[in-house]
């Protein structure tokens, strides 16, 4: 019978999310987080990958702006490593293939002076 509120285990288990209230900040941020934990693990390699990319610019650019110029190697070698870093850091499980193949992350791979 369709009508008799037997939902004979179908959807039994699954109860609706709690709604915040409109003040209730607590509930808020556990909420924020549980999204923001959910869109993380869906979605940390191309983090990890983004996040190891600006490192390795940045270092890249500080380090080539403070030396003028004069240690461009050592620049591309200390961007790579700190972006491999980073990466690492954040997708552990990626193993040492995660850098996609570029150039500054081989180098750094091959000819680590630094260890890292």
């Amino acid at each position: 019978m369709h009508g008799s509120g037997n939902n004979s285990g179908r959807g039994a288990s699954k109860s609706k999310p709690k709604k915040c209230g409109t003040f209730d900040l607590k509930c808020h941020a556990k909420k924020l987080a549980h999204a923001a934990n959910t869109f993380y693990q869906a979605h940390k390699a191309i983090i990890a990958t983004v996040a190891d990319y600006a490192v390795g610019t940045l270092a890249f650019g500080l380090y080539e702006a403070a030396t003028d110029g004069a240690g461009t190697i050592a620049c591309a070698a200390l961007g790579g490593a700190l972006g491999n870093l980073v990466n690492h850091a954040l997708n552990p499980q990626a193993g040492d293939d995660s850098d996609g193949g570029r150039p500054g992350g081989v180098v750094c791979h091959q000819h680590d002076p630094i260890g890292v």
